[in-house]
């Protein structure tokens, strides 16, 4: 049909350890840690596959996209066991840290993600539309507990969000050498994981613009001001929480741009 369009995709990769995987150390007094590189690190292994299907018409476009992902030989931090320790030539730091880890290849992922984007053209100069996300993700680490049993944890990927959306509504209109462009933006995310310090809460940003363009002769002036946070969202929790939003709250902007033709 010339309204769809399907398509597929398949990628591998790979992600070499940084310099600071493999040979920094990081001492953390306050909380009596002490972290160790590891030369024996391995890349990153990815797979991806992709399939899309795209809908258009004058007055509807959508597409679908299904992504899945999954990643082997993460890099991550392994703590320790004593045995390990000793004989990675470490005891005499024990005395001194609670926890001496290693970055090592314990990890794997898998990431699925369903997007969604649309949008519809009303008439009269109206225009919505949007676009939703679906993350579904898992990584597993893989060590030992302190009778060296080996042992699975699983978790959400570090930074991952479930779910997320964006939306927009504008209107276009002109009249001879004027035209309004007005445009309701919204960013709209659920809670996002951090390995380190859990969940951040969901947040909602919205934007409101309006710009003026005149247009003459030789030239084309284009005024414009807006809201930027329309509901004045922000994240006042303290210092060292994993922030929703780091947006410092509502603010009012206003620009300017002339274009000269010759």
């Amino acid at each position: 049909s010339k309204w769809i369009r399907l398509r597929t995709t398949y990628a591998s990769g790979f992600k070499s350890p940084t310099l600071s995987q493999l040979y920094a150390t990081d001492q953390t007094k306050t909380a009596s840690r002490y972290t160790v590189g590891n030369t024996d690190l391995k890349p990153e292994i990815s797979e991806s596959w992709s399939f899309n299907a795209e809908y258009s018409s004058p007055r509807v476009s959508c597409a679908v996209t299904g992504l899945f992902n999954h990643v082997d030989d993460m890099i991550n931090y392994r703590t320790l066991t004593d045995a390990q320790i000793t004989a990675l030539g470490y005891a005499a730091l024990s005395d001194e840290y609670a926890t001496i880890r290693q970055r090592s290849n314990i990890d794997k992922a898998r990431i699925a993600t369903l997007q969604v984007n649309t949008n519809l053209y009303f008439g009269g100069g109206w225009v919505a539309g949007g676009g939703y996300v679906l993350t579904d993700s898992e990584a597993r680490t893989y060590g030992t507990d302190g009778s060296g049993n080996a042992t699975v944890t699983c978790s959400p990927v570090d930074k991952s969000v479930k779910q997320a959306a964006i939306c927009h509504l504008t209107w276009d209109r002109s009249w001879n050498n004027y035209q309004l462009h007005i445009r309701l933006d919204g960013q709209i995310q659920g809670e996002r994981y951090s390995e380190t310090y859990g969940y951040a809460p969901g947040y909602q940003l919205w934007s409101l613009t309006m710009r003026h363009t005149f247009t003459f002769d030789h030239a084309t002036i284009e005024p414009g001001i807006g809201i930027d946070n329309l509901f004045n969202e922000r994240d006042t929790r303290p210092w060292n929480s994993n922030f929703s939003t780091v947006n410092p709250g509502r603010a009012l902007f206003v620009n300017l741009i002339i274009k000269c033709m010759k």
